[in-house]
C-alpha cells in the first residue's frame, strides 16, 4: 500500500463503473487499474482513479443510487485533497452496502427518500401543512446546526447525494401525476419535509434530539417513523 492510505472506498454507478466515465469497471477481487496514469496532473484530473478515506465522501462527483467498494491502493498516490485522494491502480478489496455511502445512518436516510418516491397527493398536502404549522425560526436553527454537523463529519457529499435523490423522486412523481399544477405545488411543499427528514436522519447521531424532531417532526407525524 502507498501513502500511508491502506483503506479506501469508492462509489460507482449501480454497474460497477466510475461516475465519471463508462469504461472503468470495479468489481471485488479485481484490480482496477488505468493503462497510464498521470499522478503530476493531480488528484481532480482524468489522469488517475479516484477514491476517498472516508465512506461518506465517495459520492463527491457522483450520485444516489450507487454501489460502495472498500479498495486498496497499488501503487504511488497523490496527496490528499481533503478526503479524495488518487493512484493508478486499486484492489477491490470487498462491497459494502450501499446506504454507507450516505454515511452512517444512510438506511435510514434511504429510507426517507424511498418513502418520498410513493407519496400520495393526500400525504403531500398534509405533509406541506405539518412542515407550514411547525417550522420557523426553531426550523432555520435545526437547519443549521445540522449542516454544520455534516459539513465537520465530512458528510457534505452523502446530503448532497440524497438531496438530489429527493429532488428527482418529487420530480418524477410530480409530473407522473394527474393533478397538475396542483399536485406540483403540494409537492414542493412536501420536499421540504422530506428533506427535513432526510438531514434529521443523517445528522442523528450528532445533532440534539429536540433539533431532530425539529427537523423529522412534519415527515413522522404524516408517514411515520423511518426506523
Amino acid at each position: 500500500m502507498s501513502g500511508g492510505i491502506t483503506v479506501a472506498y469508492k462509489a460507482t454507478r449501480l454497474d460497477g463503473t466510475s461516475f465519471y466515465d463508462v469504461w472503468t469497471v470495479w468489481r471485488p477481487g479485481r484490480i482496477t487499474r488505468l493503462p497510464a496514469p498521470d499522478l503530476s496532473r493531480g488528484v481532480c484530473s482524468d489522469g488517475v482513479l479516484h477514491a476517498s478515506t472516508v465512506k461518506a465522501e465517495t459520492l463527491i462527483g457522483g450520485a444516489w443510487p450507487c454501489r460502495l467498494f472498500e479498495v486498496e491502493p497499488r501503487g504511488p498516490v497523490t496527496p490528499l485533497d481533503g478526503y479524495k485522494f488518487g493512484c493508478g491502480a486499486f484492489k477491490v478489496v470487498r462491497e459494502l452496502p450501499g446506504w454507507e455511502a450516505l454515511g452512517p445512518n444512510g438506511e435510514r436516510v434511504v429510507a426517507v427518500i424511498d418513502r418520498a418516491r410513493t407519496l400520495t397527493y393526500d400525504e403531500a398536502q398534509r405533509l406541506g401543512a405539518a412542515r407550514g404549522a411547525a417550522w420557523g425560526a426553531a426550523g432555520d436553527a435545526a437547519g443549521d446546526a445540522a449542516h454544520g454537523a455534516a459539513r465537520d463529519a465530512a458528510r457534505d457529499a452523502a446530503w448532497d447525494a440524497a438531496l438530489r435523490a429527493a429532488w428527482d423522486a418529487a420530480h418524477g412523481a410530480a409530473w407522473g401525476a394527474a393533478h397538475g399544477a396542483a399536485w406540483g405545488a403540494a409537492w414542493g411543499a412536501a420536499l421540504g419535509a422530506a428533506r427535513g427528514a432526510g438531514l434529521a436522519e443523517l445528522t442523528r447521531d450528532l445533532i440534539t434530539p429536540e433539533q431532530y424532531q425539529t427537523l423529522a417532526g412534519p415527515w413522522t407525524s404524516v408517514v411515520g417513523s423511518t426506523a
